[in-house]
């Protein structure tokens, strides 16, 4: 395993259990919709089958029909369970997850940049990176109202 990959774990370990972090990501977690606008947003379940702890990014438009896209990382969901992540404009979300200890899910549907720690920031063209923090995502299109996403184990 690369050493980035386990400092990338540690890091995340660490911010996933350090006091006050829950209570952050939760903060973090794109609100429900105004009742006028639900029909255009869908909710994000992540179902992690893997062994380990799965760690989500995702980009998403800021609000439907809007021109900037939002990336946004990163949510753990525990092995066996599955957790709403939020609530997001449909159509199109990207997604990618990672357990930081082999198992990844990389779509190659978009390369987008991702930060080490927790990170929301607008997706804006000229944004450079690369190496471990440029990472493949899956483009997905969502026109119902919730749609899950099961990462088996790969």
């Amino acid at each position: 395993m690369r050493l980035s990959g386990v400092l990338m774990a540690a890091c995340l370990y660490a911010a996933a259990t350090s006091p006050g972090v829950a209570q952050q990501v939760e903060s973090d977690r794109p609100s429900a919709p105004a009742a006028s606008q639900a029909g255009n947003y869908f909710t994000l379940e992540v179902c992690n089958y893997n062994r380990r702890t799965t760690y989500v990014a995702v980009s998403s438009r800021a609000a439907p029909n809007a021109g900037e896209w939002y990336v946004t990382g990163w949510w753990g969901v525990q092995p066996g369970q599955c957790r709403d992540i939020g609530h997001f404009p449909k159509p199109y979300i990207y997604l990618h997850a990672d357990d930081f200890r082999g198992g990844h899910w990389n779509g190659r549907d978009a390369r987008i940049c991702v930060e080490k720690q927790r990170f929301k920031r607008v997706n804006y063209g000229g944004y450079k990176c690369s190496g471990p923090l440029l990472r493949g995502f899956y483009k997905k299109h969502v026109t119902s109202g919730k749609f899950v996403w099961r990462l088996t184990p790969n």
